[in-house]
């Protein structure tokens, strides 16, 4: 007896401060001490304990209104994350206003051109330095857009650490010193990936955790985050929303789409209110474009001309997107050219930039989205005081757009691929206003006095075109939304509607939008609808992994730690009955599994304390109490403390050796992203340290999962379907579900697996 109490007190000793965490039916990762999970939610001990503590104070209950999960707490979740949201994209956009401001008062301290072509440059190269800094060092996973990433984090696939802590901060500093600088980049899709990260950090709050912890309500919550991100960046609310059903969701729910509206409007409210009274006198800020047209503001008989404008921008969008594309693939064929340091690429980058729009004209100097303000006025661009790029009459009013055009599209793309985060929404929609204009002033001068009792007026043309470019380029319609929210100009709606469905009729004939380029070049699985119709003819063992690692029941320890040691990237096992029948029992997480292996190794210590210590034994335990003598116990209870030194050592070095590998890509910001090394570097050390000794010492301890201590560290409900399982019905329960795995059987027996990430692969 007292032998069976030291072996239970020295277990649970081992599993205190481990990372007590496991799968449950609903596929999320519940706390092994939680104990709601242990018994359930609705198991009389914990409805009576929640009764007991109900009643026994105001303040006990007060606790429970705010930690017990409610529909109220999702929508009080969502308002909270609308409003932050919304005072962060104010405050950033205050900063960066602010660095710009001050970044054309230093290069105006010299009336010399080339004295001020050089301040100019050397200001954007401190903060474009200061950018590629905190990127690299914080999170190299913070340089980007965010959008691409998202939609395959939202598909299915886990992306580690894209949403941590250290990602938000490196991606709004980045992003502030980048705006600010003076670099050719947009907001919108870094705004879309910090707050989803936002969104994130606030989940893991106590009163909220539930919404992490179920994967369904995450991946909703997320996708909110998405809309809001949008809605804060251009104050419009439904574009938002529409944005995230189209660049990020594959299914939506409906519920989630009210969801959106609410978290969208309160970031909406909080951005116009405040930008109201903060935006009044700086020209670099915006919450909303004004328009000045009239009542009739366009004819019918216009109809062809705005298509027309949707066909153009439909071809220089998917021209930005190739010129994009050409430049990573020629970067990755002739690095010493623009060399290989982060710091090197982006200074020549911006150097060049700089040259290109600094000595020409004060239009091609300043950010491009206040040319917007000028463009969708209805009044002559050329000698008007009140222009904000003071628009040169010479040499004509055509050629300075198209100078704009070339100049904008050459440097945002060039300015994107530095590994920093950066967007490109903004320069896509002022260059797309700029193809619109030069239609409508054509339009113009071929009917000065109008259409009928219509006058022609060359701003709604840059409506149209801007939304019409920013379509071409990244293959969505929610840009007219956005448009339409942007200028609170509604009477374009017909022509832009129009425009913009030419614009992508015209983009997908000639190749992928910006974000499928990029999820391209990154290796990011995504999981769509089959796009060959053949596809829809295979079953799920068509389309299964066979050759797929497992656990079964009464497996030794040392043949558990060879599972887990030669699968290091593989998070969840599935448990058959024995090697034999392959009778399919349920799926165990890895953290389980190591939490199985360090209490089967203490148990063992501890029998070897009490029954006896052959020459193994011996040499286990003087290890052990080696480390008892020294005093450096920490977290890490059980076998990292029996060889506390060594372990340390190997983290060490995989720690280092992952930081450097992180490092040696981070010049390169659409490198391909290794998803199935989705493990902390610590995290591969802990379990790494157990298997290694475990098989080192040959401990062959059975371990019985059907046992009290090991069965509820199983998932027996994981998702399952026949080997005669249409593919249709496997993508549908990938998409709806969410879920990272399905396991096919024949008979109550595992033949494969089915994976997001092997769908992928297949390109059905």
């Amino acid at each position: 007896n007292n032998n069976n109490n030291n072996t239970k007190n020295n277990n649970n000793s081992s599993g205190s401060n481990l990372d007590n965490y496991a799968y449950k039916g609903d596929g999320a990762v519940h706390n092994l001490d939680d104990t709601e999970f242990l018994l359930g939610s609705s198991s009389p001990v914990t409805n009576s304990y929640s009764k007991g503590v109900k009643s026994k104070s105001i303040i006990q209950k007060i606790k429970n209104a705010i930690y017990e999960p409610s529909r109220m707490h999702t929508v009080v979740f969502i308002v909270v994350l609308g409003i932050l949201g919304g005072l962060l994209m104010v405050a950033f956009e205050y900063t960066a206003t602010q660095i710009a401001l001050y970044h054309r008062k230093f290069y105006s301290v010299t009336n010399n051109p080339v004295g001020q072509f050089f301040l100019y440059w050397i200001y954007q190269a401190v903060f474009v330095t200061f950018a590629l800094f905190i990127t690299k060092n914080l999170s190299p996973l913070a340089a980007g857009s965010g959008i691409p990433e998202m939609k395959s984090l939202l598909s299915g696939v886990e992306i580690p650490n894209y949403l941590s802590p250290k990602t938000f901060v490196a991606k709004v500093l980045g992003l502030v010193c980048g705006i600010g600088s003076g670099v050719l980049i947009g907001r919108d899709g870094p705004a879309v990936h910090f707050t989803s990260a936002l969104a994130t950090m606030l989940m893991k709050l106590r009163p909220f955790a539930y919404l992490h912890t179920t994967q369904a309500l995450r991946y909703q919550v997320l996708s909110v985050a998405c809309a809001i991100g949008v809605s804060a960046t251009y104050g419009a609310p439904i574009g938002g929303v529409l944005f995230s059903l189209e660049v990020t969701a594959t299914y939506f729910f409906k519920s989630g789409f009210t969801k959106c509206i609410i978290g969208s409007l309160s970031a909406a409210i909080v951005m116009k209110t405040l930008s109201t009274y903060i935006g009044k006198s700086d020209e670099y800020y915006f919450s909303i474009l004004y328009t000045n047209f009239d009542a009739l503001s366009y004819n019918p008989i216009e109809l062809p001309f705005f298509a027309l404008v949707g066909v153009i921008g439909g071809i220089l969008g998917q021209v930005f997107v190739r010129m994009f594309e050409s430049i990573v693939l020629w970067r990755r064929a002739h690095p010493k050219y623009l060399g290989r340091s982060v710091y090197t690429y982006s200074l020549i980058v911006s150097f060049f930039s700089c040259l290109l729009s600094f000595p020409l004209w004060k239009f091609t100097r300043i950010p491009a989205i206040s040319v917007l303000h000028d463009l969708y006025l209805n009044q002559p661009l050329e000698g008007n005081p009140d222009s904000y790029a003071q628009w040169d009459p010479y040499p004509g009013i055509y050629f300075n757009l198209v100078i704009f055009i070339i100049v904008k599209m050459i440097v945002c793309a060039f300015s994107i691929t530095c590994p920093m985060p950066s967007g490109m929404y903004s320069p896509v929609l002022a260059c797309g206003a700029c193809v619109g204009r030069i239609v409508g002033e054509i339009v113009l001068s071929l009917f000065p006095d109008g259409i009928g009792n219509t006058r022609i007026i060359p701003g709604g043309y840059a409506v149209v075109g801007a939304a019409a470019m920013s379509t071409g380029a990244m293959g969505t319609i929610s840009p007219a939304l956005v448009s339409f929210e942007l200028t609170g100009e509604m009477r374009h709606l017909v022509p832009t509607l129009l425009a913009v469905l030419c614009a992508l009729f015209t983009s997908s004939m000639i190749g992928l939008p910006i974000f499928d380029t990029i999820r391209k070049f990154r290796a990011l699985p995504y999981i769509g609808a089959p796009k060959n119709p053949s596809s829809y003819a295979l079953i799920a063992s068509q389309i299964m992994e066979e050759k797929i690692p497992k656990v079964y029941n009464f497996m030794t320890t040392v043949e558990l730690a060879k599972v887990l040691e030669e699968n290091m990237d593989k998070e969840v096992f599935p448990l058959i009955e024995t090697s034999d029948s392959q009778i399919f029992i349920g799926s165990i997480h890895r953290k389980a599994l190591d939490y199985i292996l360090r209490r089967q190794f203490v148990s063992y210590i501890v029998n070897l304390r009490q029954k006896g210590r052959n020459d193994q034994g011996q040499e286990i335990l003087k290890a052990w109490e080696s480390s008892q003598q020294t005093g450096k116990e920490d977290e890490f209870h059980g076998l990292m403390d029996t060889l506390q030194g060594e372990d340390k050592i190997l983290i060490s070095s995989l720690a280092k050796k992952t930081e450097q590998e992180t490092q040696m890509n981070s010049a390169d910001p659409y490198a391909e992203m290794d998803i199935k090394n989705t493990r902390s570097a610590e995290d591969k050390a802990r379990s790494q340290g157990i298997t290694s000794q475990v098989r080192k010492y040959d401990i062959k301890t059975t371990i019985n999962f059907d046992s009290s201590h090991f069965s509820w560290l199983v998932d027996a409900s994981p998702y399952q379907v026949v080997e005669e399982t249409p593919l249709a019905r496997v993508y549908h329960m990938l998409l709806m579900l969410g879920t990272h795995r399905i396991y096919v059987v024949r008979h109550g027996k595992l033949v494969g697996e089915i994976t997001p990430e092997h769908l992928a692969k297949l390109k059905l």
